[in-house]
């Protein structure tokens, strides 16, 4: 079992150290698969109607949250946050920073013993599965 975590980066509280952040979080944590997106405002939503008051929806969303794209016009400049966006993903994905948190994983992770009953039955049913 591994933990895979979502992020979203270009809420209007977000300062510029938000990248850094983000990726000692990562890296620390040891989550190995780290789902980074810029926010978007979906259609219905509180804060969709939200940012439409206040002139701040670029256009349609885009359902694929880790394409780099967003529908929102953000609080730092849109350049900055593409640019933090994809310094993250640079970072967290490089081989070197990759493997780094891969080994926090390995470290940390604790599994729980478990003990399965083996007998006749269950090894004859694993060969019948086999023989289909």
């Amino acid at each position: 079992m591994q933990v895979e975590g979502g992020f979203i980066v270009g809420f209007d509280n977000d300062m510029h150290s938000v990248f850094r952040q983000q990726i000692d979080f990562i890296q620390k944590s040891g989550i190995v698969m780290a789902v980074v997106g810029m926010l978007q405002a979906p259609p219905g939503t509180k804060l969709h109607k939200r940012l439409r008051q206040e002139n701040r929806v670029l256009g349609q969303i885009s359902w694929n949250s880790i394409d780099g794209m967003t529908n929102i016009i953000p609080t730092m400049s849109l350049d900055t946050l593409r640019e933090g966006y994809k310094n993250i993903l640079r970072h967290i994905y490089s081989p070197k920073h990759y493997y780094r948190h891969l080994k926090t994983f390995f470290r940390e992770y604790n599994p729980q013993k478990t003990e399965t009953p083996q007998n006749f039955e269950h090894i004859l049913a694993l060969f019948r599965s086999n023989n289909i």
